[in-house]
C-alpha cells in the first residue's frame, strides 16, 4: 500500500500504532531542519536549499528527502517525491509517496 505525506501540520499521537509511528517518524524528518536537534545535528532536511532557484531546489530536495527519510526510518521505501508549486510566491511543498518494506508488520 502507498501512503502520501506532506509537510502540512498534523496531530502527534503519543500512543501510535506501528503504522502511525512510521508515518509520524517520516513527517518528523520532513519537517525538521538540519542542525536544530541537539546531539544529532545531521537529523532533518538542509534548509540552505531554499536559497536555490526552484528547479535546482527541487532536484536537491528530492535527493535530500530520499536520503534522510530512508536513513532515519528504514521500514519504508520512498516511491516518489513531487511538489505543490507556487511560482508566484516562490514556494514549493514536498509530497512524499512511500510504501512499507516487505516484512514490516503493522
Amino acid at each position: 500500500m502507498i501512503y502520501e505525506l506532506t509537510t502540512q501540520p498534523r496531530e502527534i499521537k503519543f500512543a501510535p500504532t506501528v503504522l502511525e509511528e512510521i508515518l509520524q517518524n517520516v513527517y518528523t524528518v520532513l519537517t525538521t531542519l538540519i542542525y536544530t536537534v541537539p546531539l544529532n545535528r545531521e537529523f532533518g532536511i538542509d534548509a540552505t536549499i531554499i536559497d536555490d532557484p526552484i528547479p535546482i531546489a527541487k532536484a536537491r530536495l528530492v535527493s535530500e528527502i530520499i536520503e534522510k527519510v530512508q536513513m532515519y526510518e528504514n521500514r519504508i521505501i520512498v516511491e516518489e517525491v513531487r511538489f505543490n508549486e507556487d511560482f508566484m510566491e516562490g514556494k514549493i511543498e514536498p509530497i512524499l509517496r512511500i510504501r512499507l518494506r516487505e516484512g514490516v508488520i503493522v
